[in-house]
């Protein structure tokens, strides 16, 4: 009976541990998340308490996102580029979205299989591999006929050129 007491409370403690690393990881990436964001902009991503739930301990905020050290100063000087020149899709389950690009400037529009469409204007830097897409800066790496773009909190969206 000694054991059972014991085992009870040991799974008590684990459960708060648990808790309490959960809690710890939720807040450095809220702390991480409002560090990256400036005051004038609004932070368009969400985590989920799955991600949270990882068994990593690395704090989210000794890590720093690919796009959180450049401003769209940095698009706007950027000089016209061919690199990417070309149209890109993407399929997700939901949507379809293409990204059409020539001489540094285009648009991605999305298509949603219920009808929507939305289009947004794009614009590369080449020189920083960055690209604005409506008010989002990501960065890209371009390799073969395959775009991979990656947002501030390391989302990535994968399209093909056409």
């Amino acid at each position: 009976m000694q054991s059972v007491k014991n085992g009870g409370l040991i799974m008590k403690k684990l459960l708060k541990l648990m808790g309490l690393l959960l809690l710890t990881i939720f807040l450095g990436a809220c702390q991480a998340q409002n560090a990256a964001t400036p005051s004038n902009q609004t932070a368009a991503t969400s985590s989920s308490v799955s991600e949270s739930s990882s068994s990593s301990t690395t704090s989210a905020s000794n890590q720093t996102t690919p796009s959180s050290s450049y401003s769209s100063s940095d698009i706007s000087n950027a000089a016209p580029s061919t690199v990417l020149d070309g149209t890109y899709v993407l399929e997700r389950f939901d949507e379809v979205k293409t990204l059409t690009i020539k001489d540094g400037t285009g648009q991605l529009e999305t298509k949603e299989y219920d009808g929507e469409i939305d289009i947004d204007p794009v614009k590369v830097n080449a020189d920083k591999q960055i690209i604005l897409i409506g008010d989002d800066i990501k960065t890209y790496q371009l390799d073969g006929n395959q775009l991979t773009l990656t947002e501030g909190d390391g989302d990535q969206d994968i399209y093909t050129k056409q």
